[in-house]
């Protein structure tokens, strides 16, 4: 593991093309890095969480892109909506785009809800959970530990 906690320019360059939509191949070549360096890369936590981290602030640039001309489009279509000079089919359809946006952002709304309780649900749940890897364990220890989840087990049967 390398001593300071910053990427390579080459790495840097790579991350900037697959932001560009670059495959990991196209990246490579056009970064004249070798593929298979790349693939090593990405198994690499500092490179894996610096990738994921410009995507990130690409994916929030894009959002906040969006927002700033949501206003104007929804100006558009109320415009083309009740304009005289738009035949009805066109107003009919700008309607329509408003209609169906709106019921979308609201689903999109309450599933992010669901998700961010089941989440907060799991998170709530994982703090209550201990979990072991029984190879790292002696028997007697395995043994020890067989017995307290027995009598836990036993305890949730009985106030059942």
């Amino acid at each position: 593991m390398r001593g300071t906690a910053s990427l390579t320019p080459n790495q840097e360059r790579v991350i900037a093309a697959l932001l560009q939509g670059s495959s990991i191949v196209d990246a490579a070549r056009a970064c004249k890095v070798n593929e298979s360096t790349v693939h090593r890369w990405f198994k690499d936590a500092l490179f894996q969480q610096e990738y994921d981290a410009a995507r990130k602030r690409l994916l929030s640039h894009s959002l906040t892109s969006l927002q700033l001309k949501f206003n104007k489009a929804v100006q558009t279509l109320d415009r083309h909506m009740s304009a005289q000079l738009t035949i009805p089919r066109d107003q009919v359809e700008a309607a329509k785009t408003v209609i169906n946006t709106t019921i979308q952002t609201a689903q999109l709304v309450e599933r992010i809800a669901e998700l961010e309780a089941t989440l907060a649900e799991q998170e709530q749940n994982r703090m209550y959970t201990v979990t072991f890897d029984l190879r790292l364990l002696k028997p007697d220890e395995r043994a020890e530990l067989e017995e307290l989840n027995d009598r836990v087990a036993a305890r949730q049967q009985a106030r059942i």
